[in-house]
């Protein structure tokens, strides 16, 4: 997957919002904000944003949770060779 994908999932900012039919209040993502994120991110009607494309943004978050765990594992391996190397001396 494009590292700008994973760059793109860092991009979000989740907002407080209110349905405009029900006024109920939630937490997510604004449409509009997605799309100018990643314009894969979202579903459109008539060219505009219309609804977030969630299967893109959930293959994005496995992608980089998998990225990131990598990341993690060769950091804890580095750490356990850094203290290793310290207690011989």
């Amino acid at each position: 997957m494009d590292r700008n994908i994973s760059k793109n999932i860092l991009s979000l900012t989740p907002r407080t919002f209110e349905y405009k039919a029900s006024n109920q209040p939630d937490i997510g993502f604004i449409a509009e904000e997605v799309a100018e994120v990643y314009e894969l991110f979202a579903t459109y009607e008539n060219n505009e944003p219309k609804n977030i494309n969630w299967f893109a943004i959930l293959a994005s978050l496995v992608s980089e949770t998998k990225r990131m765990n990598h990341r993690i594992n060769v950091l804890v391996a580095e750490v356990k060779r850094l203290k290793l190397s310290q207690n011989n001396k």
